[in-house]
């Protein structure tokens, strides 16, 4: 069976093989040729261009640019290059993305939980589909085979019980938050409405998107997202 840190693996490797090539394309419309060394050596800290060639041919230099340097690299360059190239948006998620890679990278054997492994490759998604079609398309598949192996052991948890929808009163998600009732107040995600939560361990309760139900943790006694407000 194929583990969430596994999924979340070949998410960064479908990510690197987008994101570099693009930030190569950049780079170099603003620095011609020179584009590794004032682009990539003289704004990288030593610890972060450790290993890296002082030249080479670009096929040689891309293959050295890894998912944590090109996420760096975008940020850095952010305010000169990439704004006009990206929306608002796209920053926030490269910031959730270093986060999440460098707890990637210190994970060892432990799996990740079923919403991280999917927020993750959803954000990787998200930053994508302005650059990579293919990659957009390859992430999408990854990311719904987390949330479908979520629905199929939740089905096999319930057994033959219906299984009501995510917004509806009633429903209980993995985490033990329960739908309380919905309200006409705006979400922060695209045509969606704020629904109101209770933990099933501390009680709290608070607002989240209909489309966040399914994932929500509390944000009082499990770590969760600040809710919103209703």
């Amino acid at each position: 069976m194929t583990t969430n840190y596994q999924r979340v693996t070949q998410g960064f490797e479908i990510l690197t093989k987008a994101l570099a090539p693009f930030v190569v394309r950049v780079l170099r419309a603003a620095h011609g040729e020179q584009w590794w060394r004032l682009g990539v050596l003289q704004v990288l800290y030593d610890n972060q261009k450790r290993d890296l060639p002082t030249n080479g041919d670009d096929k040689i230099l891309i293959s050295k640019l890894d998912v944590a340097r090109c996420l760096r690299l975008i940020t850095i360059h952010w305010p000169g290059l990439f704004s006009s190239k990206l929306k608002r948006e796209h920053r926030t998620w490269l910031n959730e993305l270093i986060d999440t890679r460098n707890k990637w990278a210190h994970q060892g054997p432990l799996d990740m939980q079923d919403d991280d492994a999917w927020r993750a490759l959803d954000t990787m998604k998200r930053l994508v589909e302005p650059i990579d079609t293919k990659a957009t398309e390859e992430l999408s598949r990854v990311a719904d085979s987390v949330r479908n192996d979520i629905k199929t052991d939740k089905v096999r948890s319930q057994g033959k019980r219906r299984n009501p929808k995510t917004t509806e009163p009633g429903y209980s998600n993995k985490n033990n938050q329960t739908v309380i009732r919905k309200t006409d107040l705006p979400g922060n995600d695209h045509n969606q409405k704020i629904y109101v939560l209770q933990c099933g361990e501390c009680l709290h309760e608070y607002g989240a998107n209909g489309s966040d139900i399914w994932l929500r943790r509390c944000p009082n006694c499990q770590g969760g997202a600040a809710g919103l407000p209703f």
